[in-house]
């Protein structure tokens, strides 16, 4: 990933430059067409739409001609088209705005489409996390934060886990080679545990 797409950054994909200390292992950003499924369902949409303009001919088949009939299919099919052309757009949007990264210390999550927000999440305020993998080797990786630590739902959205309003998720989402993002992310969060161990042994 070369180049800044937003030239108030620093450093690509964060909001400040990195201490001399600190290393980025991995960046990297949703892809567009899995948001496209996998969070906006557009395969599920464009069925919904097909099966309601085959009811709706259906239905008028007895009071319509032929003619009349295709026209109604092709202009329910027209509007479902739209839909799902903007839907298209909003999740090229999600994906070419969005910029995961994670270091040695954090996980860092440039966000937003209208609103760019960065947030970040050092790794001590990460209670767990859990990697959903499928079959194209792409998936999701939930972040769990500790208790205390929240962020607000509508501030994530669509990088968070579904339905956990009370106590939101980020999430990683929608990323090629999902196992070697979370053999990354676990190696860290395990390294970062070590050290807080061992200060407390201290």
């Amino acid at each position: 990933m070369n180049g800044h797409t937003h030239e108030f950054e620093a450093v690509f994909g964060f909001p400040e430059t990195l201490p001399a200390t600190e290393k980025v292992l991995w960046q990297g950003r949703p892809c567009f067409l899995l948001v496209a499924k996998r969070i906006f369902y557009l395969p599920h949409l464009f069925c919904y739409f097909l099966v309601l303009s085959l009811l709706s001919a259906g239905l008028q088949s007895d009071l319509l001609t032929t003619k009349a009939l295709m026209a109604d299919f092709l202009l329910n099919m027209f509007l479902g088209t739209i839909a799902i052309v903007v839907l298209l757009s909003i999740s090229y949007l999600v994906s070419s705005t969005t910029v995961y990264s994670i270091t040695d210390k954090r996980l860092v999550m440039r966000i937003g489409i209208v609103l760019n927000l960065s947030l970040n999440i050092p790794f001590s305020q990460v209670q767990a996390a859990e990697s959903k993998a499928y079959s194209d080797h792409s998936g999701d990786i939930s972040i769990q934060l500790t208790p205390r630590n929240k962020i607000a739902y509508v501030h994530l959205w669509p990088h968070c886990r579904p339905w956990f309003f009370s106590a939101p998720r980020p999430r990683i989402s929608c990323v090629k080679d999902v196992e070697t993002v979370a053999s990354v992310l676990k190696e860290c969060w395990s390294n970062q545990k070590k050290l807080e161990k061992n200060d407390l042994r201290k």
